[in-house]
């Protein structure tokens, strides 16, 4: 019983490891993303399309500057996946703002829109994000929506947490285990919230298709015709017919 516990005990501990370096590589992916900014709701062209002028355009609208402002963009484009049916919504599109500042003042002024619209569509403006943010954003939405029907204000930080300030105290969720204490410091009502880590980390994923082991293969060897002549006692190996002695 001891050597299980002891087992159980390293289970867990290797558990924990393994979540923090999750968080560390999700903390540099996003780190890598802060002067990213994704919009979507741009119609795609049937031809080719010039999407800095796209942005620039919807940019200094943002900021209430003449169309024609400089923004210095590091690369822009469309989401890398194929392009879908034409009655699929359009692709994302994606671009590095050179300067920080300038990213920030443009998601600041998205912010303040109720909505934004590019020639007559609606669109929308986000923070670039890793995609295992994204998951984790999406299972606590149940308790982001309970926050805002209370009018309660929250704030997402980096590395991943969920944070809320209230009577002076700071309530945080960083791990799907620090859900119930959050509902239960803030008094909300019990909401289901599956764990984004994606289960249990001993459900491994099935095995990868394997080559076949090499398998010892021996060739069949075949008398050639001049040895089997050498071997003959009547024939000498080089020189023909032994010359018999009288």
């Amino acid at each position: 019983m001891a050597h299980l516990d002891r087992l159980q005990a390293q289970i867990n501990e290797q558990s924990r490891y393994v979540t923090d370096l999750r968080r560390s590589v999700d903390d540099l992916d996003n780190r890598g993303r802060r002067n990213n900014v994704r919009i979507r709701g741009v119609p795609e062209p049937e031809d080719t399309e010039d999407i800095p002028l796209t942005l620039r355009t919807l940019f200094n609208a943002l900021l209430e500057r003449p169309p024609d402002t400089p923004i210095l963009l590091d690369r822009a484009h469309r989401a890398l996946r194929p392009r879908g049916a034409p009655s699929a919504p359009p692709r994302d599109i994606i671009c590095r703002i050179h300067h920080f500042p300038l990213k920030e003042e443009i998601m600041q002024a998205a912010r303040k829109k109720r909505s934004i619209t590019h020639d007559g569509h609606a669109v929308e403006v986000y923070q670039d994000l890793s995609r295992f943010t994204l998951q984790a954003r999406r299972h606590l939405k149940p308790i982001t929506d309970v926050l805002r029907d209370r009018d309660i204000r929250y704030r997402w930080g980096y590395p991943f947490a969920l944070t809320v300030r209230r009577d002076n105290q700071l309530m945080t969720i960083m791990e799907p285990g620090d859900v119930p204490e959050f509902i239960r410091a803030l008094d909300l009502p019990q909401v289901e919230v599956a764990n984004w880590h994606g289960g249990d980390l001993l459900d491994f994923p099935p095995p990868k298709p394997q080559r076949q082991k090499w398998q010892a293969f021996r060739k069949q060897k075949h008398r050639h015709p001049l040895r089997e002549e050498a071997t003959d006692p009547g024939l000498h190996p080089s020189f023909g017919p032994a010359r018999q002695d009288p």
